[in-house]
């Protein structure tokens, strides 16, 4: 077993638990026939879409029984994925099949890494994930997930600037209230085949995508978000 120290309430009071996880296929998504998922995959696998799905759907198969869809956050457009195509830490992407049968993906969450920076606003000792956001007038949207199997709370994730309101690191509100964030997360439900949308203080579930809407001039140079990890690194 792998043991993580994980944070699970926050405010003036921060309690820390221990979790024991089996290592062995530690996080699952169930996919049902027919549906529409906006997903991203813990960690930082570095595999394509046929390895990833590899013994639960035939490569051979991609466009006829299963299909993936990726957008490109810098350029502001979908791509049609392959079955050759990578997913990147952080990233999301549409997924349907239609098989006809629940597609169960195991993912080991101790075999990926990601990279963690503790520079800059990071506000975990641990580490943060660094997604790169894109900047330029007007509304952009990023398609993102978190790399954490542990999800992450709204409230801890840091917008982050190289000029501007932001410079320092923001929190999510106080970037809304700076005008360069747009009106929230959203994510969505399969089951009701919408788009929700997730409060400032919300929670980022792992296996879920999400849609993120930033105002970031390019007066403010590069900028980023800053997701951090509470829980012992698995490397």
């Amino acid at each position: 077993l792998k043991v993580y120290s994980m944070k699970v309430l926050r405010g003036s009071l921060v309690l820390f638990m221990t979790l024991f996880i089996n290592p062995v296929h530690a996080f699952t998504l169930s996919l049902d026939s027919g549906e529409w998922y906006l997903i991203s995959i813990p960690g930082d696998s570095n595999e394509t879409l046929a390895q990833l799905f590899e013994g639960k759907l035939a490569a051979a198969d991609f466009d006829q029984t299963w299909t993936a869809l990726f957008y490109d956050n810098q350029q502001q457009q979908y791509t049609q994925a392959s079955r050759n195509s990578v997913v990147e830490a952080g990233s999301a992407f549409w997924f349907q099949q239609l098989t006809g049968n629940t597609v169960q993906l195991d993912v080991d969450i101790f075999k990926p890494t990601v990279d963690l920076t503790t520079q800059g606003p990071c506000p975990s000792s641990f580490g943060c994930f660094e997604f790169a956001l894109p900047t330029g007038d007007g509304v952009h949207w990023s398609m993102l997930g978190t790399p954490f199997p542990e999800g992450v709370e709204v409230l801890d994730i840091i917008v982050d600037t190289s000029a501007g309101a932001c410079r320092n690191g923001c929190s999510i509100q106080q970037a809304v209230d700076a005008g360069i964030i747009g009106d929230g997360i959203f994510t969505f439900d399969s089951g009701l085949g919408e788009y929700t949308p997730v409060g400032s203080e919300g929670f980022l579930m792992a296996g879920n995508g999400h849609w993120f809407p930033t105002m970031v001039p390019a007066s403010a140079g590069a900028a980023r978000l800053l997701i951090p990890t509470y829980c012992t690194p698995f490397t």
